[in-house]
């Protein structure tokens, strides 16, 4: 929680261990931080939502704002290869302080180093550190650097855009689809 408290650009990373964190989205809004959702993370922000980045996270838009973060907060995540593409390039950069929170500490420990481990289970750490951050003043502008992400999503091909255009459609036809 000082960590977060002390960021002025944090980024959180969650992944399909958090999709059931029920305060993880008060959790990114308490700290104003872009919350990039992995492939088994969607549907943890709704669509639309001001800190959500849907963008796949091997895109150069959501590395540069990753690599771009003060403390960058991995929940729920393996941060592993097929996520981040790994195999291609040597992984993502994580330059600011890495906090990992994961039920498997030995898990967590692969990869990537934290500056933090946080051994347990997403939703009660998401939990703990909402009470631990009642009261924080964020430095802002999470909103405009998950935004500056997202618009990628514009300048992805047609075929593309058509897929992703088909995939909302469903979303929106079947009720509570993530």
């Amino acid at each position: 929680a000082a960590m977060l408290r002390a960021a002025r650009r944090p980024v959180i990373i969650a992944g399909g261990r958090a999709v059931r964190a029920a305060d993880l989205p008060a959790l990114a809004r308490v700290l104003d931080a872009p919350l990039v959702m992995t492939t088994n993370g969607r549907g943890i922000l709704p669509p639309g939502d001001p800190l959500a980045v849907t963008l796949s996270a091997p895109m150069p838009e959501t590395r540069a704002l990753v690599a771009g973060a003060d403390v960058v907060l991995a929940i729920g995540t393996e941060l592993g290869p097929t996520d981040y593409d790994m195999w291609e390039d040597g992984g993502l950069a994580i330059p600011g302080a890495l906090t990992r929170v994961d039920i498997d500490p030995r898990q967590a420990l692969r990869g990537h180093p934290p500056a933090l481990l946080v051994p347990g289970c997403a939703g009660l750490a998401a939990s703990a550190l909402l009470a631990a951050l009642a009261g924080h003043a964020p430095a802002g502008g999470g909103a405009v650097r998950a935004a500056a992400a997202q618009a990628a999503l514009a300048a992805l091909d047609p075929l593309m855009q058509a897929d992703l255009a088909l995939l909302a459609r469903v979303r929106d036809a079947v009720p509570g689809a993530l």
